[in-house]
């Protein structure tokens, strides 16, 4: 089976994760995004025992994107980090982006704005629901002020 995801579709508009047969045919929709409760445009997922995980780049909980899993074999996505802002603390960044990064129990993930200096940051969280922690900010120019995924 090949998973995807899309940025509009869904019941809502908000984007839409998917699966299709290797040999091919219709997509199956797994989970359909409201942008509200649980993000919009998900985005470069990542497969581990049966769960897709992914970023949100905008909306979600705390209206900058949020990280979600998907089991599979369908169902509505739950939330598992909320980012909350693009500048000024307590902001915990904002716009996830690029593939999510399986580590043990943890995921490791970059938000292309938010945090302290409003500039681009690696962030940590488990895979269960919490609030992301800052990892390492990157200070624009030299550190590259958006690591978009090549």
């Amino acid at each position: 089976m090949l998973y995807g995801s899309g940025e509009y579709g869904g019941n809502s508009g908000n984007g839409a994760i998917y699966s299709v047969p290797v040999t091919g045919g219709t997509p199956n929709v797994l989970a359909s995004f409201s942008g509200s409760s649980d993000g919009e445009d998900p985005m470069d997922l990542t497969l581990s025992n049966g769960i897709l995980y992914g970023v949100a780049s905008f909306g979600g909980p705390g209206g900058s994107g949020d990280v979600f899993s998907v089991p599979v074999t369908g169902g509505t996505p739950t939330v598992l980090a909320s980012f909350n802002g693009m500048v000024g603390l307590p902001s915990n960044g904002a716009i996830p982006i690029g593939d999510v990064i399986l580590s043990g129990s943890s995921l490791i993930g970059a938000t292309e704005n938010g945090g302290r200096l409003a500039t681009a940051r690696f962030s940590l969280f488990r895979k269960r629901a919490e609030r992301p922690r800052c990892w390492r900010h990157l200070m624009a120019p030299a550190q590259a002020h958006f690591p978009w995924p090549e």
